[in-house]
């Protein structure tokens, strides 16, 4: 995957759904935003873009193998800007938030 993050913007939503996961979870969420910086195509993260949500394209990585909680994002040249940090069903309901 060509894809090359340099750095991250919140969105208003992202901080606030991270800020109310248990510490576990946000320590994991750290973990996989380091990750696809150092390594965007880890397995580890399932990076891929989203289909049916028009432009701009919506890219989704794992924070847990079992794909209990999930990121999305929206990139800007090589700016991620983080969208949502949720379940993977509420994430399928509204990637953008």
């Amino acid at each position: 995957m060509d894809l090359l993050v340099e750095e991250f913007d919140f969105s208003d939503k992202f901080a606030k759904e991270l800020g109310r996961l248990d510490r576990d979870t946000q320590a994991a969420a750290r973990k996989a935003l380091a990750l696809l910086q150092t390594n965007p195509g880890s397995k580890l993260l399932r990076l891929h873009t989203l289909s049916g949500f028009g432009r701009p394209t919506i890219w989704k990585i794992d924070i847990y193998s079992n794909k209990s909680y999930q990121i999305t994002f929206e990139m800007t040249g090589m700016v991620a800007h983080l969208k949502r940090i949720a379940t993977h069903a509420q994430i399928d309901r509204n990637p953008r938030g």
